[in-house]
């Protein structure tokens, strides 16, 4: 128990660690969880059967360093798209580009539909 405990706490502190260095948000917490939870079977397990407790002290701190990680992130880190001014600025210029191109093909559409309608 104490093995598979180590086991699925190693590869669950991998996975938090992942998705702690991503902007996922607070879902590393989950895996992070987990492995604390596992260590700390782990050193009960490793306690009680008198066996050394190094692994799941690695994995208890390992998952309160990914805890620490994910919730200085989410309170420190402004993780916020800012707006491109240049962007907004030529977007709108094209915009501007674009209305007067078609106000003048309306003009040219009437100037021939005047032109035809002219007797020759």
């Amino acid at each position: 128990m104490r093995r598979t405990a180590l086991i699925i706490g190693f590869v669950a502190v991998v996975l938090a660690l992942i998705l702690s260095l991503f902007p996922l948000g607070t879902i590393a917490l989950a895996p992070a969880l987990i492995t604390l939870l596992l260590g700390v079977i782990a050193l009960y397990l490793s306690k009680k059967a008198d066996k050394p407790a190094k692994g799941p002290i690695v994995l208890i701190a390992l998952s309160a360093l990914c805890v620490i990680l994910v919730l200085v992130k989410e309170t420190m880190v402004d993780s916020t798209v800012a707006e491109d001014q240049k962007f907004e600025k030529r977007e709108e210029a094209s915009e501007q580009e674009a209305i007067q191109e078609l106000e003048e093909l309306e003009e040219l559409e009437e100037l021939e539909e005047e032109k035809d309608s002219l007797p020759e």
